[in-house]
């Protein structure tokens, strides 16, 4: 199973509609938007989305309640300022990030297998004991110029060749891969494979 992860679409549509092509391009089955869709109108450029689609509050959502219609009209989830979702066995937060101590807070609980989080339009992954924590920096492009629509990938749950997911090591076989464009602005980065990240687990 494949999983986008985006944020901070900042109402640019030629940037939305991008990363809509490219997450469906990719055969992804879930985007987990972290927030800062900013104007409501901006929500209807994902309709065209193949995938489900949840996403919670950032710090510019200021008409929550438009947002929500507009997320019912494209059949999307909009969950508030914190979401849990779960992929199999494997628990998944995601808060926008802008309360710094309540987002330290989260990670520092190292009660879920991944953290997703943005605000600071800054793309970076790293692990904090059991937890992985993922920024997918920008899609706007307003910091980099650039757009960045990350995706991991988890294998089908329920599959009999599944491995069993137990104890702290339970997400090795689900990162299979992190594309190279959650770090395309990241010359370190660009074009490093899950086989990388060995090190985060």
């Amino acid at each position: 199973m494949k999983i986008g992860i985006i944020a901070d679409t900042h109402d640019n549509l030629p940037a939305i509609d991008k990363a809509v092509k490219r997450l469906n391009d990719e055969g992804v089955e879930l985007v987990l938007h972290a927030g800062d869709y900013v104007a409501p109108f901006s929500v209807l450029r994902f309709k065209p989305l193949k995938a489900k689609l949840i996403g919670i509050f950032g710090n510019n959502d200021g008409d929550h309640e438009f947002l929500k219609r507009r997320f019912n009209e494209i059949n999307a989830e909009i969950r508030g300022r914190f979401a849990e979702v779960s992929v199999g066995s494997v628990k998944i937060a995601m808060v926008h990030g802008d309360d710094l101590e309540l987002l330290a807070s989260l990670i520092g609980t190292e009660s879920y297998d991944v953290i997703v989080h943005a605000h600071s339009h800054e793309a970076k992954v790293y692990r904090k004991g059991r937890t992985l924590v993922i920024n997918p920096g920008e899609v706007c492009g307003h910091s980099k110029q650039q757009v960045n629509p990350g995706l991991i990938r988890y294998p089908r749950f329920g599959r009999k060749d599944s491995a069993p997911l137990t104890g702290p090591r339970t997400l090795k076989p689900f990162f299979l891969y992190l594309l190279y464009s959650i770090f395309h602005s990241i010359p370190s980065f660009r074009g490093l494979r899950m086989n990388n990240f060995e090190s985060l687990f």
